[in-house]
């Protein structure tokens, strides 16, 4: 059985909000490279987040309105919102940047934009793939790399939270700067979740 071949309006509408998906990242690491100007580009957060909404929207309007669909639709459903909440969750990390203050990005907050940029991108290509059955394994290894890709982060995640706690000042500190790492260490969980329905999409095709 073929899985999500490549004239089914569904690739064409996962492969937008993989497009969406990756250009909140890139876009997240703009933010971190130029972080006195992160109020301009929360702005353009929004605008990503109400594409992404929208796109994901599309797929359920469409899902709803399909019999015959080209795998699970649980998956569709599923998928959908997994990719959307990654987008959700990088627009997030932003937003608290500016409610909590923060005046400058840490070297983990750089190295976990990275990440980031490293897993969509990872996931953007996958998702590509889904059309392909015979390069079933190379969309596999870009699966692979998300799950590496996610346990970096934990990583670091947990070095700048150390940095943190060990330097802090006061308990609003710690609080401001938890809530930001919970952000991004969410957004990359997130992008391991959509890596998972992935693989699991293309185990039920063999």
């Amino acid at each position: 059985m073929r899985f999500l071949p490549r004239d089914e309006d569904f690739f064409i509408l996962f492969l937008r909000q993989a497009d969406v998906l990756v250009r909140s990242a890139v876009l997240f690491r703009e933010t971190i490279e130029h972080f006195n100007r992160k109020a301009q580009y929360a702005e353009k957060f929004r605008e990503l987040e109400h594409e992404g909404d929208a796109i994901a929207h599309e797929i359920i309007e469409k899902l709803n309105r399909t019999f015959v669909t080209p795998l699970d639709r649980e998956d569709i459903h599923t998928l959908a919102h997994r990719v959307d909440d990654v987008i959700d969750m990088v627009d997030g990390a932003v937003g608290k940047t500016l409610l909590y203050d923060i005046r400058k990005p840490t070297k983990e907050m750089k190295e976990l934009s990275k990440i980031i940029s490293a897993a969509t991108a990872e996931l953007q290509q996958a998702i590509a793939l889904l059309g392909k059955p015979k390069r079933r394994k190379e969309l596999l290894d870009h699966l692979i790399e998300v799950n590496r890709l996610e346990n970096e982060g934990d990583l670091v995640t947990r070095e700048g939270m150390y940095k943190i706690v060990r330097g802090r000042k006061n308990m609003f500190d710690l609080i401001r700067w938890t809530e930001v790492y919970d952000s991004l260490e969410r957004a990359i969980d997130r992008c391991e979740d959509v890596a998972n329905i992935l693989e699991g999409i293309v185990l039920k095709s063999t």
